[in-house]
């Protein structure tokens, strides 16, 4: 399991405290990476991996069964996110399952509302990110060699884009 811009390691604890045969690697820029050194928990610290680095530029670990990306994407232009997924499909396994994990909206981009709400802010305190639809996502996925299987809600705001590996 690859946590791509994983932060300080939370959605990874999460799953490795429910799934305790997993193993996972967490890919993030250096300054996090030290943070997540720190918060993940001891009772599953030692099936993580921590590995530095800029996924934009530098090299993506490979051999992954599923890669997640989670809350990263509304942070990136749409440029940047079709970079992303181009490197990601490249670097992947025929197999992968790909799951894109964000605040995802209609093809309007009015629902849901909070969504809606943080495009706003987006405008006023940053020139790069934005709230993305679906649509947007599945032409990001198609132009890089994913496969959009489906996409299902996950229980709060966010829902989570399921892609795998297409031929």
């Amino acid at each position: 399991l690859l946590d791509l811009g994983g932060g300080t390691g939370s959605f990874l604890t999460a799953v490795l405290s429910q799934a305790s045969h997993l193993k996972a690697v967490l890919f993030e820029r250096p300054q996090v990476a030290a943070v997540a050194r720190r918060r993940i928990p001891q009772t599953i610290a030692n099936r993580i991996s921590i590995v530095e680095g800029d996924f934009l530029t530098d090299p993506i670990p490979l051999d992954n069964d599923v890669i997640i990306i989670a809350n990263v994407m509304h942070l990136l232009l749409p440029e940047h996110n079709l970079l992303l997924l181009r490197r990601l499909r490249q670097n992947a396994r025929d197999d992968a399952t790909l799951l894109l994990v964000d605040f995802w909206t209609n093809s309007a981009h009015t629902e849901p509302v909070f969504a809606s709400l943080m495009a706003g802010a987006f405008l006023l305190r940053t020139e790069e990110g934005d709230i993305y639809s679906e649509e947007e996502v599945g032409g990001w996925l198609q132009a890089s060699g994913w496969c959009q299987i489906e996409r299902r809600p996950l229980g709060s705001r966010a829902s989570v884009i399921i892609a795998a590996t297409s031929s």
